[in-house]
């Protein structure tokens, strides 16, 4: 039932072929009420299903200029998610709100600085530049974190399943069917990858 919008047309080919995979995902598994888990799963298939795509279509130049979107795009996420960190941090403290308003102000600041510094090292490549042109909020740093925070989490379970999808799926269906604490809780150990009661289903 999701609208397919024109503008999607536009994308690249691997970036239209992410969203299939990114949006098939949600079909074969859904935790009710848990976005941060539903994307950061989605968004683990959609990476493994470009990966897999490019390779099997032979494709290696693409699959490298895929990989350098990737490592900035981890970069990036790690940047906002530092900032959304530092925040909560913020948030917490028993200070007045006025102080809150102008350390909140500083922490945004500072993250378009190390933006512009990041940029150094990617050749001045833009493709963030959107994104931290506009009026950056707490709602701006929602999404970000929703979508990726238990994505490396995804991935080491994903490994533990020896990258057979299948598994990976029967895997990730087990956490989700856990309590939210408890799913919560597993996702954090798999974040370490040194969880030896992780699901495993061969």
């Amino acid at each position: 039932s999701d609208p397919l919008l024109n503008t999607m047309l536009s994308r690249s080919d691997t970036q239209l072929a992410g969203t299939l995979f990114h949006e098939l995902a949600h079909q074969q598994l859904y935790a009710k009420n848990d976005t941060r888990f539903n994307e950061s799963f989605a968004v683990t298939v959609e990476l493994e299903g470009i990966r897999r795509w490019l390779q099997d279509q032979g494709k290696e130049y693409q699959f490298r200029d895929y990989q350098l979107s990737l490592k900035r795009k981890r970069q990036f996420i790690t940047l906002v998610q530092g900032a959304h960190a530092e925040l909560e941090m913020l948030y917490a403290q028993d200070r007045a709100k006025t102080e809150k308003r102008t350390a909140k102000a500083v922490i945004f600041q500072r993250l378009k600085n190390d933006y512009r510094q990041l940029k150094k090292g990617w050749n001045n490549y833009g493709g963030y530049d959107a994104w931290f042109n506009r009026k950056l909020t707490n709602a701006s740093l929602v999404p970000i974190s929703n979508y990726y925070d238990y994505v490396p989490a995804f991935q080491a379970l994903l490994r533990r399943n020896q990258n057979n999808m299948v598994a990976f799926y029967r895997a990730a269906r087990g956490i989700a069917e856990q309590t939210p604490a408890n799913r919560k809780a597993m996702l954090i150990r798999l974040l370490t990858d040194q969880d030896p009661d992780a699901p495993k289903c061969g």
